[in-house]
């Protein structure tokens, strides 16, 4: 068994970008296709995934939760392997940005309130707590905004929000979203 101590991380759909365990963190590296330095070989698609409940500390999402055709049963199942308190760190493109046109295996569309549902402090959760059983807090939203060959990323505050505005009538604007999120405990 792991130690306990160390923390437990997983990187869902990692490609190439393989991360290295050390002393203090235990990486799982997984992805559909077993390329070299993939530990686990899974179909995201298929649940359960292969872990037992609370396993990670941390979780990195980069350019996959686009590609899943069911955005509740995907956080759901995060949520449930993830421990209470554990992060998960999204990498998604923008719903008008020409990076989610340009990949046919695109199934979702996202800007910066898709993962509000999941939320238990937002207004959309609270609206509708009946949509999931998985319970997270928004961390943080960052941006990455694009004009003229150039890219800059934007925390929150008045010009992500000025962007984000922006960004709904002048496509392929903001690119990219960061978003984090802490699984919390179901009340």
């Amino acid at each position: 068994p792991p130690d306990e101590r160390m923390l437990q991380n997983l990187n869902l759909a990692c490609g190439t970008d393989i991360r290295q365990s050390t002393p203090e963190a235990t990486w799982v590296n997984l992805d559909l296709s077993l390329l070299p330095g993939v530990d686990l070989s899974h179909d995201l698609r298929q649940l359960p995934w292969p872990f037992p409940d609370r396993t990670f500390d941390r979780v990195i999402a980069y350019d996959i939760i686009e590609h899943l055709p069911d955005t509740v049963a995907t956080m759901e199942e995060l949520w449930r392997v993830m421990k209470p308190g554990g992060i998960v760190e999204f990498r998604i493109p923008y719903f008008n940005s020409i990076h989610m046109f340009n990949d046919p295996t695109h199934q979702r569309f996202f800007n910066e309130n898709t993962l509000q549902f999941f939320d238990i402090g937002s207004a959309f959760r609270t609206a509708r707590p009946y949509y999931t059983t998985a319970c997270f807090r928004r961390v943080s939203l960052e941006i990455s905004v694009g004009f003229l060959r150039r890219s800059w990323r934007f925390r929150e505050g008045f010009a992500q929000r000025l962007l984000l505005k922006l960004s709904k009538s002048i496509g392929n604007l903001t690119q990219v979203m960061w978003v984090t999120m802490q699984a919390v405990e179901r009340k």
